[in-house]
């Protein structure tokens, strides 16, 4: 039985007249019979005794005439809820950004534009690590991660969009033996401590590194960091080189030298979500930013 059919029935149940009922739905009394046969028929069930002089509900009839209207009530304020969220007037939204990037310009301008458009819909923006995000997915405490595919792809239960491609870049420290060298491989780097981001945080960083440097000839010497703020801030404190992309807080640090002549790695930003997230704003925003995000870029 669809919606349109359970308006016929309660028009029926509700006056015992097919004419009227008919004539209050604005169509035939042949076409609402027909109807009323057809829900009878699916439902295997008698719900209507016809007569020449009157009509009557059976037993079933009348428990669908009393239920119904809650259940049409009900459908109604679900389709009251979803156009309200598909029109974005009101809602909440967590996002979360992975601590050490600049949002950039894109991000900015697409906030900017969707806040602009949707002032109703409150949105919180926080810091966390790689791990941090990924549990906060999982907990449901934020709604969207923006993150580095890296340390997403493969995680189970969760879904991510690429949004742009981040060159990756080795740093150090301007006081470190190395910025005074030409570095142009990871060759060179052979005899100095690679900080690499602990696999309890990021799946991937230090098997990237050992990959990249293994294709060169030698096994580094990695120095592990808790999280990707220690490792930047071991990075400036001279303790080591660090790979980062080309949207970290170190490339605008003027302590901090870039050694932009050694091949290292792409990066790719995304945003990420949790499947069973059913936050209607997730799909609104994340909508919102491929509709807008090449223009703004």
């Amino acid at each position: 039985m669809n919606t349109t059919q359970i308006k016929y029935f309660l028009a029926a149940a509700r006056t015992l007249n097919f004419t009227e009922a008919a004539r209050q739905l604005y169509i035939s009394q042949p076409a609402l019979s027909k109807q009323i046969t057809a829900i009878e028929n699916e439902l295997n069930m008698m719900l209507f005794v016809r007569s020449q002089k009157k009509v009557r509900l059976t037993p079933a009839g009348a428990v669908l005439l009393k239920e119904l209207p809650k259940f049409e009530e009900h459908y109604d304020n679900i389709l009251h809820k979803a156009k309200v969220a598909n029109e974005g007037v009101s809602g909440e939204l967590s996002i979360g950004l992975l601590e050490g990037q600049m949002v950039g310009d894109t991000f900015t301008e697409v906030y900017g534009l969707f806040a602009k458009q949707y002032p109703n819909i409150s949105v919180r923006l926080l810091r966390n690590s790689f791990s941090g995000l990924r549990k906060a997915l999982e907990d449901g405490s934020i709604d969207l991660a923006i993150t580095l595919e890296f340390d997403i792809a493969g995680v189970p239960n969760i879904q991510y969009e690429k949004l742009e491609v981040c060159p990756a870049i080795a740093a150090v420290a301007k006081t470190h033996p190395v910025a005074a060298k030409k570095v142009t491989s990871w060759a060179d780097l052979k005899d100095y401590t690679i900080i690499a981001v602990t696999e309890e945080d990021c799946f991937a960083s230090d098997k990237m590194i050992i990959e990249d440097c293994k294709r060169a000839g030698f096994t580094p010497m990695l120095k592990y960091a808790p999280t990707l703020e220690t490792a930047m801030l071991w990075t400036e404190a001279g303790m080591g080189i660090c790979v980062v992309n080309s949207m970290n807080n170190l490339t605008q640090n003027p302590n901090i030298k870039m050694l932009s002549d050694m091949p290292c790695k792409n990066t790719i930003s995304v945003i990420a979500w949790k499947q069973e997230n059913i936050n209607p704003a997730i799909a609104l925003f994340t909508n919102f930013y491929n509709a807008h995000g090449d223009t703004a870029r």
